[in-house]
């Protein structure tokens, strides 16, 4: 308890303005969330370095795989792919991601493409690109159809490492276009991510703007031990709440998380990573 007591007090002092102006964005409940990553706020290479030690900023790829049924319905399941490589080997040297996600299947389907390219060491700037296919019908007698929705964005990412192994980083997201003909295929749009970690205590706050301009705040509180953790997931823009598990060994991370919305039910999401994750971006 002790060491969890100093790591908070190592980590507020960075974390609890964001935290307040957060709480002060909090819009009513809405719809359930809907995309695989919602599942977690803490960045996957965060996550390694936070429950297994900072692995060294060189080179390296990796993948992460997932999926869940979408509140226990069958005709949503959904299944998601990342791939990512840093391309050299010096800290500040480019990072690419690329993920796609599949949600629901026969007479309604989304294809959702992401691509995020960063460089730099302080600050860190990238570009973000996604793409969303709706696809409609299919059966005798349905008409079929298809819908596409696309986003871009630069981001910019800073950080900050204070001794006794605390670490704070934001992302700022800003929109540069979206364009298409499906409102519910732009989702909720990125505006500000946050995450900090010091001994076994980690926090994570993220902002994101509806399709309406509407502010949603998201928090999330992580324990680690043993090269695995536990937390608590809030979606407060959902009413969704519920626990997040980590476990890791070497190059393998698994990650689930049990989402509970108000009127929808439990959502169960797991995600499998494996590579050289190196320093900590999103």
């Amino acid at each position: 308890m002790k060491r969890w007591a100093a790591a908070a007090r190592g980590l507020l002092p960075g974390i609890f303005p964001l935290l307040m102006v957060g709480v002060a964005m909090w819009p009513s409940a809405a719809a359930g969330i809907r995309n695989l990553a919602d599942g977690w706020l803490l960045g996957p290479a965060a996550t390694a370095a936070f429950i297994g030690g900072q692995d060294a900023p060189g080179g390296g790829v990796w993948a992460m795989a997932g999926q869940n049924r979408l509140y226990g319905l069958p005709e949503l399941p959904v299944t998601a792919l990342c791939l990512g490589a840093r391309l050299g080997r010096l800290p500040g040297q480019p990072t690419v991601d690329i993920c796609w996600q599949s949600l629901g299947r026969g007479l309604y389907r989304e294809d959702d493409y992401r691509v995020h390219f960063q460089v730099g060491k302080m600050p860190v700037l990238g570009v973000a690109l996604r793409s969303v296919a709706i696809h409609t019908g299919g059966y005798a007698g349905i008409q079929t159809g298809q819908d596409h929705h696309w986003q871009a964005a630069v981001t910019i990412q800073a950080g900050w490492q204070g001794t006794a192994g605390t670490h704070v980083q934001t992302q700022l997201w800003l929109s540069l276009a979206a364009g298409g003909s499906v409102a519910s295929g732009s989702g909720r749009r990125p505006l500000l991510r946050m995450q900090g970690w010091q001994g076994p205590l980690a926090l994570a706050l993220a902002v994101d703007l509806t399709a309406d301009r509407v502010p949603t705040v998201g928090l999330e509180w992580d324990l680690a031990w043993g090269g695995g953790g536990c937390g608590l997931r809030l979606d407060p823009a959902t009413g969704s709440l519920g626990p997040v598990l980590y476990w890791r060994r070497r190059l393998l991370l698994v990650r689930t998380s049990h989402l509970v919305h108000p009127q929808l039910g439990v959502t169960h999401r797991v995600q499998l990573g494996v590579g050289n994750w190196g320093a900590p971006r999103w």
